[in-house]
């Protein structure tokens, strides 16, 4: 199942947003789907045959798009009975239509790309000035949140500068309050103007070992003071290698599903790292970052189809600039947890705008 991302002006309706099509004076004279668009479409799960084909005007398009394909070689437009809904609207370019996939029995909802920049154990409070005027100046981005993470002793600068930006924290403790000497309960980051909260990030499994139980205790501290956990999953590069990064990736999403419950993920993000590609200047290739989002949302879509459709699935792993609107551009990668590059306005900016495209 795919969902649309804002894309279009499709937001009003209640379909799939596939993408829009050459049209002759509103009618499917000549119509090819694109590569991109026929895998979109073949990627959903449920049954074709339930869809309705309908145009603006009410007429059947099936034989139409069929015939499309027939007439350009173009096979792929030989889609019928399969449901798709052409929509014409005054704002569209003339001769233009957007193609909307309508399945009456769930729910779908926008998913509004996130770029949430994690400084690590980076800055200074110069830099915090420096970093966050630079990204509002550049701003606002239209169809798209963005949102920060310095260290703890910055935030409050941070804060104090963001006007369009959020501002979350890199981890919170498990605990409400108490004689936990270093730690920072999540109800003092609420407290302090925070949103967000990364959580499960691979360094600190590394080198906390922080385990699942304990993550999943972080989630459910972090949604119980109002804020929202971006919940990070992802393999080793041996565990990639002896295939066992869907094994892998499950037991991590698991864990926190069976403490929380798939609702609690409809106030959430989850962010794919591939563990071996944090830093080293290797990259998931689309498919292969892709792949991993399906299964993840997939996984919530067994319990909840709407909260699967509506939870925006993060990549993290060396992005940048150049590389960012290519992963952008796959069905289940709603933004990026961007590490180096967001410590760089300049880098950051271009990520953020390759988001909104």
């Amino acid at each position: 199942m795919q969902v649309p991302r804002g894309q279009g002006r499709a937001q009003h309706l209640d379909g799939i947003w596939l993408g829009k099509i050459a049209g002759v004076a509103g009618h499917a004279h000549a119509v090819t789907l694109s590569q991109r668009l026929r895998q979109r479409f073949e990627s959903i799960e449920s049954p074709r045959s339930q869809y309705q084909m309908t145009a603006a005007g009410g007429e059947n398009l099936g034989e139409a798009l069929a015939d499309a394909g027939r007439s350009t070689g173009d096979q792929s437009s030989a889609v019928t009975p399969v449901g798709m809904v052409l929509h014409d609207e005054d704002q569209l370019p003339q001769g233009e239509q957007e193609i909307i996939l309508r399945a009456p029995e769930l729910e779908f909802t926008m998913r509004r790309p996130l770029i949430a920049g994690n400084w690590k154990m980076q800055g200074s409070s110069a830099m915090v000035r420096s970093l966050i005027a630079a990204i509002e100046a550049a701003g606002p981005f239209a169809d798209v949140d963005v949102a920060v993470m310095p260290p703890y002793p910055f935030l409050p600068a941070a804060l104090a500068m963001a006007r369009t930006i959020i501002v979350g924290a890199q981890d919170a403790s498990a605990q409400a309050a108490g004689a936990y000497t270093g730690e920072v309960s999540a109800s003092m980051l609420a407290d302090i103007g925070c949103r967000q909260v990364i959580l499960g990030h691979s360094e600190r499994r590394q080198y906390h070992a922080e385990a699942e139980d304990l993550i999943a205790a972080k989630f459910l501290a972090v949604q119980s003071a109002g804020l929202t956990p971006i919940l990070c999953v992802g393999e080793t590069r041996a565990q990639r290698e002896a295939g066992e990064t869907e094994a892998v990736v499950t037991a991590q999403l698991s864990a926190v599903l069976a403490a929380a419950g798939v609702q609690a993920f409809a106030n959430a993000v989850l962010a794919y790292e591939p563990v071996w590609a944090i830093g080293t200047g290797l990259t998931a290739t689309p498919a292969q970052a892709q792949a991993v989002h399906a299964l993840l949302r997939g996984i919530i879509g067994g319990t909840s189809a709407s909260i699967a459709g509506s939870l925006r699935i993060l990549y993290g792993g060396s992005v940048k600039p150049g590389n960012a609107a290519t992963l952008f551009s796959e069905a289940d990668i709603d933004g990026g947890l961007i590490g180096g590059a967001s410590l760089i306005a300049d880098d950051f900016v271009a990520i953020i705008r390759a988001a909104a495209r």
